[in-house]
Formats: C-alpha cells, sequence, structure tokens
C-alpha cells in the first residue's frame, strides 16, 4: 500500500516540491476502498506516469507533473469515465486481487464495497484541480512513495543519509 498527494506548482518552480499546502490533497491506499476507487481512475493517468516516471502509476515511486497541454485530454478521458461509472449500480463491489497472509492463515479477497457518489465526487476533485490549474496557469502534480515525502515537506529524521 502507499500514500499519494495531488497539488499545484508555478511553472518557474525549479523542482515541483514542496507542493503549497492549499489545494493539496493526500491519500493513503493502506484501506481497500481507497485502492478500489484509485483503481477506477489509475489507467486515465498510467500515459503520464510512463511519460514522466519511466513506470507504471501503479509503481511505488511516481511523480507526474501535469503541464497546461495535458489538461483537455485528461478533461475529456474523466468526462468518458463519468459517463461509464454512471452506469454502475448505486453500489458495488470490484475485486483488487487477493492477501495471502503467512502461516497458512485463510486468503483474505481485497472486494472492497465501492459507491457511484464517492466515485463521481473523486472524478469531480480532479476536474476542479485540473480547472483551477488552467485558470491560474499552474501544473499539477501527482507523487506517490519518495515522492510524496518531497512533495509535502517531510523532512527526514536527523543522521538519516539520503541518497539521489
Amino acid at each position: 500500500m502507499f500514500k499519494g498527494v495531488i497539488g499545484f506548482i508555478e511553472p518557474s518552480q525549479e523542482r515541483p516540491w514542496p507542493l503549497a499546502p492549499e489545494g493539496r490533497m493526500r491519500f493513503r491506499s493502506s484501506s481497500f476502498h481507497t485502492l478500489g476507487y484509485f483503481s477506477l481512475l489509475a489507467p486515465l493517468f498510467e500515459s503520464y506516469a510512463r511519460r514522466d516516471s519511466s513506470s507504471g502509476i501503479w509503481s511505488l515511486n511516481v511523480l507526474i507533473v501535469l503541464r497546461g497541454s495535458d489538461f483537455k485530454p485528461l478533461l475529456e478521458a474523466l468526462a468518458v469515465r463519468r459517463d461509464e461509472i454512471n452506469t454502475f449500480p448505486h453500489s458495488w463491489r470490484d475485486f483488487l486481487g487477493e492477501v495471502h497472509p503467512p502461516r497458512g492463515a485463510p486468503i483474505v479477497r481485497m472486494e472492497p464495497l465501492l459507491f457511484r457518489s464517492r466515485a463521481m465526487r473523486a472524478i469531480k476533485k480532479i476536474e476542479t484541480a485540473l480547472q483551477v490549474a488552467s485558470e491560474t496557469g499552474r501544473h499539477v502534480v501527482y507523487g506517490s512513495g519518495v515522492s510524496y515525502r518531497h512533495l509535502c515537506g517531510i523532512s527526514l529524521p536527523p543522521g538519516t543519509v539520503e541518497y539521489s
């Protein structure tokens, strides 16, 4: 499981971190429910993850910087996804995989109960972030793993050596 953050940066920033606290959205995928909603929208961002991080959106350390030219195609893809989700029932279970605990414990199926209204709110938040960035001339940044710490401005404990 991982932590992710979405926020804004100015195009003139040399590095995309730290993100400004206003407009920053953090989430953790330690909950199967959060992971379920992430799995609904993650495929839309796969090409951007490969472009910016040379790895998939499901990789541990991903950093995506969405620029103005990315906003229109992404908003169109979100609109298509919104229409697809509108055809879903009010709630449904989405199979995400299995957890195999050690020592012969029973296998746990990851099947969170997802709600259409919550999925729509997630899409609306992303659309709003893209529109705000477009109106203000900023970029939208997504990061997970090591990027999460940098983007949130979290310092390493004293004495920790950081390798680049």
